[in-house]
Order: C-alpha cells, then sequence, then structure tokens
C-alpha cells in the first residue's frame, strides 16, 4: 500500500516546490523531553508509577495516647521512623507527615487496634460501590458510621459529584468539598463538640473499601528512590480495588494491573513535601494528574451489529443485547439524529430498543496497510469491513483519518476523514478504494475501557480503546502507543460528560500522549561490546562500543547497531547515541568481532559499564551517564581516564548482565527496530505480580538510545535548527533561488527508498523537515 503513498508525494513534493503551499511533515513519532544519557525522574513525561506491596513487616493501624493516630508502616506496634501520622501529634507535627528518627514522637509506646477492617467510605451517589465520588474515612471505633473520632482521609466529597441514574443522568449532585466546612475536609477527625463547625457527613454510613478495609490489603508504595524499600522521598497510595467478574478476563476474576499502578480512584495517603508534579495527599488520583496509568477494562462483552432493517447503521452492541439500548456506541451516523462516536442514552427514542443483527464476522474491524511497516503498525488507518470483503469498498467506514498522520507529505486525512463512509461511484471513487484489509481480531478481543469514575461498569464518563497489540508486554491492560480511541464522552454531544474535560479527539491514535503507557519489550537476541580496534583484548581509547541489536552470528557491527561512545574512522566522527546506516557508515567496514566488556553495571556517582570487571570505576571504564565529581562534569558516554575525579568511586555493582537491562519501546507498534524506537535500561526493583517494573519505563531507567531527531531540548546537539536552508545557499546569498531548492528536492528523492535510514541527524541533507525549510525559505525570498 505504500506505493500509493509515494505516489502521491512526487507531486505533492512539487506543488509545494512551485506553487506556494507549504506544509510539515509529522509522520508517526513521539517527541522526547530528554535525551539519550539521563536518567528517567518523576515528572518526566514517560514515567510510571508503579506501585511495589512488599513492606518490612505487615503494615496496622496503632494509636498513641488514646488519640494519636498512625500507618504502623513495619509492623513492630510502637510509633517508629518511617510511620505515616494520620493525625497531628500535639500540637508539635501535622497529619499526612513520616516519623523521622529526630522526632519527639519516634519510638513512642502505641497499641495496636484490634479491629483493624475500618479503611472505609461513604456511598455518597448510593450505587452500592466504591468509586471516584466516594470520600473515604478512618472508622476508628468500628461501628461503620462517621461518628465523633473518625478520621477523614478525603475531602467531602472529595471531587465533584454526578449523578449516574437514568432519571437525572450527569446532573451535578454535589461540588467538590460541599459537605463541610473548610475545617472538615480531608485531614480533620470528626468531632460532636458544639462548635465542630459544619459536618455534612455526620452520622452517614460507612462501609470497608475492598475485600477486608484493611490497611495492609489496600496500600502500596512508588519506589520513588528505587531503593527496594519504603523511605524517604517514596509515596504512599490506598488503591481502588477493581474486580472483574467475566471468566473472559481472569481466572478468578481480578484484575491486578490496577493494583500494579497508580490509576484513577487511587488515594494519596501520604505525598512527601514540596513534591512538583504530584497533588498534595488526602486528594484522589483522577484523569489528566501526572502520576495516573489509564488501565483498562478489558476483553468485554460486545458485539458489532446494525439495525436490522439496512447495514448503514452500525452499533456497537456493549452489553450483545441484541437490540439498542443504553450504552451501546454508533459507530456510523443514525439517520438524521445522532452523529457516530455518540453513546445511546436513557431516552433516545429515535433508536432505543430497534433490534440489531450481529455481522456474521466479528473480526470485520481492520486496517490497511500503508505506513510502510509490516503488520497492523500506528500509522495504519482502521476501517468497519461491513461487507467482509477484506478490502476497502462501498458502505464501509473509516475509523480514523486516512492516513492516520501525515505521511510521505500526504496530509493526514486526505483520503477520507474519520467516521466518513466510503464510497465507490462510478464517476469518482474514494482514492482508497481496493485496497487491501487485515484482521486485528474479533470486537470484543481488541477493546477496552478506562474506567473514569471507578465503577467497575461501562458508564458515561468511560473512554473506549481499540487496543495495538504487540507480541509480549503488558500492551492488554493500559493505554499504549497505537491504541485507537473509538469513543470519547468529550466529543459526543449527546453526552451530560460533552465537551466538559480537555481530551483528545476520538477517531484518533495515541502516540506518546497524555494516555499513553510507555510499556516495554525485551528486544531479543542482543550484544553490547566493542570493536578492539587497537588489538590490545581490551576496551582502550580508540575502541569503538556498540549494542549489538541483531546479535548477528559473527558478532560485527551492522546496519541499525547503537554507538555507546564517540568514535573517529579516517577522519569521519561518529557520535555515541546515533545508529549504524548502510551502506556508508565506515564502521561497518570493521573486519572483526565485537568483544564481550569483562564486567557489567556500576551505579557510582552514576552509570557505568564496568569494562575491566574491577568491581569499582576505573580506567577505561565507560560512562553511560552525566557525572560530576568535585565541581568537575563528565559527559555520558566518555570513557573514564586515568586521572579523573571519579577514579575509585563505588556503589553497587549489578550482578545482571547488561543486556538483562535493556528494553525496547516500540514507538510504531511495528514490531521490528526501527529508526523511531528507543531503549532504556531499567532500574529494576521490586517484587511485582506480573513484574511490570520490566514492563514500563519507570523512576531511574536510563535513556541508552533515543532518537536524536524527536528529542525537545533546546540543547540538543542533535537537532538541526531552523537555518538548515543554509546548507543549500551555494552562492552565499543569504536567499534560496529555485535551482537550490531542487537540489533540495532531488536529494530528498534520491533518499526515499532508504527512508528507514534517513531518520537522524547525519542525513539532513535529505530528511523532509529540512527539505521544508529550504523550500519556506525560497519563498520568503518571492
Amino acid at each position: 500500500m505504500g506505493f500509493k503513498i509515494k505516489a502521491l508525494l512526487i507531486a505533492a513534493v512539487l506543488c509545494l516546490a512551485f506553487t506556494g503551499l507549504s506544509s510539515a511533515a509529522t509522520d508517526a513519532k513521539c517527541t522526547w523531553e530528554k535525551p539519550c544519557g539521563t536518567q528517567v525522574e518523576q515528572c518526566d513525561e514517560e514515567t510510571t508509577f508503579l506501585l511495589n506491596d512488599t513492606f518490612e513487616g505487615t503494615p496496622q493501624i496503632i494509636v498513641n495516647g488514646g488519640e494519636w493516630y498512625y500507618v504502623d508502616m513495619d509492623g513492630d506496634g510502637i510509633v517508629s521512623a518511617g510511620d505515616i501520622r494520620l493525625t497531628g501529634w500535639h500540637e508539635t507535627y501535622e497529619p499526612n507527615t513520616k516519623v523521622m528518627s529526630e522526632d519527639d514522637d519516634n519510638l513512642k509506646s502505641a497499641t495496636v487496634l484490634d479491629e483493624q477492617d475500618i479503611i472505609t467510605y461513604w456511598d455518597i451517589n448510593g450505587n452500592d460501590k466504591f468509586d471516584l465520588y466516594d470520600p473515604v474515612y478512618v472508622d476508628v471505633n468500628n461501628d461503620s458510621e462517621v461518628s465523633n473520632g473518625d478520621i477523614r482521609l478525603t475531602d467531602v466529597p472529595p471531587v465533584d459529584v454526578y449523578s449516574l441514574d437514568d432519571s437525572n443522568l450527569g446532573d451535578l449532585m454535589y461540588n467538590a468539598g460541599e459537605l463541610n466546612d473548610a475545617d472538615n475536609q480531608k485531614w480533620s477527625v470528626v468531632s460532636t463538640s458544639a462548635d465542630a463547625g459544619e459536618q455534612g457527613d455526620m452520622g452517614e454510613p460507612l462501609n470497608e473499601i475492598g475485600d477486608t478495609g484493611n490497611i495492609a490489603d489496600l496500600i502500596g508504595y512508588v519506589d520513588a528512590d528505587d531503593s527496594g524499600d519504603w523511605s524517604c522521598e517514596d509515596k504512599l497510595y490506598i488503591k481502588q480495588p477493581h474486580v472483574i467478574t467475566e471468566d473472559r478476563i481472569t481466572e478468578d476474576g481480578n484484575a491486578p494491573w490496577f493494583d500494579e499502578a497508580v490509576t484513577i480512584g487511587d488515594v494519596r495517603l501520604y505525598i512527601p513535601p514540596d513534591e512538583e508534579c504530584v497533588p498534595e495527599c488526602g486528594t484522589k488520583v483522577v484523569q489528566g494528574d501526572h502520576d495516573v496509568t489509564y488501565a483498562l477494562m478489558p476483553k468485554m462483552n460486545a458485539d458489532i451489529a446494525y439495525y436490522e432493517d439496512g447495514k448503514d447503521e452500525i452499533y456497537l452492541d456493549m452489553d450483545n443485547s441484541g437490540d439498542v439500548s443504553f450504552g451501546d456506541v454508533r459507530l456510523t451516523s443514525v439517520s438524521n439524529t445522532f452523529e457516530p462516536n455518540t453513546k445511546v442514552g436513557p431516552s433516545n427514542a429515535a433508536d432505543l430498543e430497534h433490534p440489531l443483527v450481529d455481522f456474521d464476522n466479528q473480526n470485520i474491524i481492520r486496517y490497511a496497510d500503508i505506513d510502510g511497516n509490516a503488520g497492523f503498525s500506528v500509522g495504519d488507518p482502521l476501517y468497519i469491513d461491513a461487507d467482509n470483503s477484506t478490502d476497502v469498498s462501498d458502505g464501509d467506514v473509516r475509523l480514523n483519518d486516512v492516513p492516520v498522520f501525515d505521511q510521505d507529505n500526504v496530509a493526514k486525512g486526505e483520503f477520507g476523514d474519520a467516521w466518513s463512509v466510503v464510497e465507490n461511484g462510478q464517476v469518482n471513487p474514494d482514492s482508497d478504494v481496493g485496497w487491501d484489509l487485515g484482521t486485528i481480531g474479533d470486537v470484543g478481543d481488541i477493546i477496552g475501557y478506562v474506567d473514569s469514575d471507578c465503577t467497575q461498569s461501562w458508564t458515561c464518563p468511560d473512554k473506549l480503546y481499540i487496543q495495538q497489540f504487540t507480541e509480549g508486554g503488558i500492551d492488554n491492560f493500559v493505554v499504549t502507543n497505537g491504541d485507537h480511541r473509538l469513543y470519547e464522552p468529550f466529543n459526543d454531544p449527546t453526552s451530560p460528560f460533552y465537551q466538559m474535560e480537555d481530551w483528545y479527539e476520538c477517531g484518533t491514535k495515541v502516540l506518546c500522549d497524555e494516555d499513553t503507557t510507555y510499556t516495554l519489550k525485551n528486544p531479543g537476541n542482543i550484544f553490547v561490546g566493542f570493536i578492539d580496534r587497537d588489538g590490545s583484548g581490551d576496551f582502550t581509547p580508540g575502541d569503538a562500543a556498540y549494542i549489538n541489536m541483531d546479535n548477528d552470528s559473527n558478532m560485527q557491527v551492522t546496519d541499525g547497531d547503537v554507538r555507546l561512545n564517540n568514535i573517529t574512522i579516517t577522519e569521519t566522527v561518529y557520535e555515541a547515541n546515533t545508529k549504524v546506516k548502510s551502506p556508508h557508515d565506515k564502521d561497518l567496514d570493521f573486519n572483526a568481532q565485537m568483544m564481550d566488556f569483562e564486567g557489567d553495571l556500576i551505579y557510582a556517582d552514576g552509570l557505568y559499564i564496568d569494562a575491566d570487571d574491577s568491581g569499582d570505576v576505573s580506567e577505561y571504564d565507560l560512562r553511560l551517564t552525566e557525572v560530576t565529581v568535585d565541581g568537575t562534569t563528565y559527559e555520558p558516554y566518555t570513557m573514564v581516564m586515568g586521572g579523573d575525579m571519579d577514579v575509585g568511586a563505588s556503589d553497587v555493582v549489578m550482578t545482571d548482565t547488561i543486556e538483562d537491562h535493556i528494553m525496547w519501546y516500540d514507538t510504531d507498534c511495528s514490531g521490528t527496530w526501527t529508526c523511531v524506537d528507543a531503549l532504556y535500561l531499567q532500574d529494576k526493583y521490586g517484587d511485582m505480580d506480573w513484574n511490570a517494573d520490566d514492563d514500563a519505563v519507570t523512576h531511574h531507567d536510563l535513556r541508552l538510545f533515543i532518537p536524536p531527531d524527536m528529542v525537545s531540548m533546546d540543547d540538543n546537539d542533535c537537532h538541526e535548527g531552523e537555518d538548515f536552508w543554509m546548507n543549500y545557499d551555494a552562492d552565499n546569498s543569504g536567499t534560496i533561488d529555485k535551482s537550490e531548492v531542487m537540489n533540495a528536492i532531488n536529494g530528498y528523492f534520491a533518499s526515499i527508498q532508504e527512508e528507514e535510514d534517513n531518520c537522524f541527524e547525519d542525513s539532513a541533507e535529505t530528511a523532509k523537515p529540512q527539505v521544508m525549510n529550504v523550500i519556506n525559505k525560497f519563498f520568503e525570498g518571492l
């Protein structure tokens, strides 16, 4: 299918050159905030907040002096360093603070509460579920109602509360914090004193959270410093339990992925002071927060069906009821009444209860392979293949703009907009008619929704995705690159939540957006080593270090390998964090096998490859991160020399091999190592049930390879600047003439067959954005 894009490319670029039109090619690329050689920090866009529930002891609730309550994090039965104050201690310490070793209450005696099933909620909207809207309490006397001495862990209510009942769907019931005055919100103690103030929650019933209401079963912490245990920088959350009863999900009905990461509805029980990008404690995690992971309720009991009077009205029958019912999603317009991407409401008389007929084949959501990557990948548009013909034909429905992104100078949506119906007229058929369509799976297996209100059921504020699966990893648990936004209430004029939030359009694909989880995969058969150019047998100055991405049998440098240090070959300098690209790179001519480093990884003042297996930083080790010692800074991917300030440093020696820590971010969902993909060196920790830390980018992971032209930092040396046109200003006139434009365009066409090899900075003379810079400079002079 790519040839159709290529054919239009020639006309598009010539048009740009001679008619004065110009555009920017975006393609299916991400933008990273920081380059290779940097470690992922908490506030970086790609970090995932994973929850660890491995504690030194069994956490429990204790009380000192009969009124000062704590979460006893290590289960030792006394107040000790690391415990969390649920109330203040006398007038000395505030609630939501951590006990430090020098504090006055450290090592004070305490009583362990006999009944620990006291982490509770008030079902404020009366739906018999613990959801986003419900305030959370410590029911200290375990009397199952809000009463004297209970501790509020959230505002009352914690967020604005909207009705989910059919009769008044979407009506605002309460504003956040409305029911109590300012003194009786999060971290306050319920009081029956005469001057207690407004307490609208007094006497309301309380229910246990989860199966037990026990703090030990509900909390998890983000190991922010990767220490492997509960320490000062860490954050503590009460998990929003999710249980899925359909046996199609898991054998035991549980949804463990909701417990392994911070998700919507979790309560921030302790957040260290002065956090830059995480809301304060006592709040619930909501959509748009930096620490949220968009977990999915997958594999729903839904079918794709059509109104029995004709196949031109297509629905996602969410409850598989066989008729149009509340909560179904319209995938096409319905007569002149409803638009596509609208959800059936409880009073939509125009189509409610209309009989539906299931399509004989439930795998008719299919893709057109147009982005140049084999198989279903992020740039491929989705269609409803209404006639099951396996090609684009009359009456099929485009679920994305076609193309999904600007591709090869063909504009986004040039062949048709999202939600449009394909027309195969005899005079002027649509351009995509006849394109082959590939299968991605039955509809019930490929969709999942973000449970925005934590009701564990498909409700008005929820968002529906078609999932982009690639081999391995956790793609079916969370929103990832390539997922298609099938339904967004923000876009639905019939929804009570229409335009109530700032979110993404339906019919778009996830591409390093706010809802992206940066999932990682094992890149497979790789090897980290070096070419021993001087024959010394050791890694010494002048030698060339690489990540051998294909670990070929000859152990030689090949196309796609990644350089780990700067090397010079016959006066040509190749920088670290660049890919080897055939056929011109001179390191492809090395007639030698890569050698293995003797040692693996060292954490000291930075991260190093222990080249000589000495166990500490020594001469000729390779820095993987920036290192500053006594005011002297050394750049990442530089070799340690004998007089350097970090020589002799040691901290932690990793026993795993380097390869055990390397994971691959498949940006374009192609399943192969391509120019837009990234590599991370993982800092693994914790004890996850499904080893989530192996599968997502987390704090302290090292950006081992980031495509240099996809980094947004202003000081990124790899980015070509806006003055690239100067490279084609042959007469140094300060302007660009038509012949110089044609030189740039000819250079561009010469590279079309090697598009994979021309993604990076040293192919700038033929890269599309730079050619457009030359063309735009030409137009400035007209």
